[in-house]
């Protein structure tokens, strides 16, 4: 066998291992560029993905009115999602308090 035909075979026979929620996960990496620092963090996030996944196409089966599609926040846990929202921990803008002038 030569090598560019074990190569295609390997190939294959990884692409027959992966399911449809590793393709899309990757396609969602590779189209926001997202990197993960281990195996337990890419663990997490693809489970987080999958949940997130699971939820559009539940949405998109029910509804006709409106399409929901993943973005960059799809791998948040909810936890980090709810504080991304929350105004909680921003700090207070410095900005002068306005006056009003009060006619005699």
């Amino acid at each position: 066998m030569t090598r560019a035909a074990f190569g295609s075979l390997l190939i294959q026979a990884t692409w027959a291992a992966l399911d449809n929620g590793d393709i899309k996960f990757m396609s969602y990496i590779s189209k926001f560029g997202k990197g993960y620092e281990s195996l337990d963090e890419y663990v997490l996030r693809k489970g987080c993905f999958l949940a997130t996944d699971t939820e559009i196409e539940r949405l998109n089966s029910s509804q006709t009115s409106s399409v929901h599609a993943h973005n960059m926040l799809s791998d948040l846990t909810d936890q980090e999602y709810q504080k991304m929202l929350s105004l909680k921990n921003m700090p207070a803008p410095d900005m002068p308090k306005p006056t009003m002038d009060v006619p005699n």
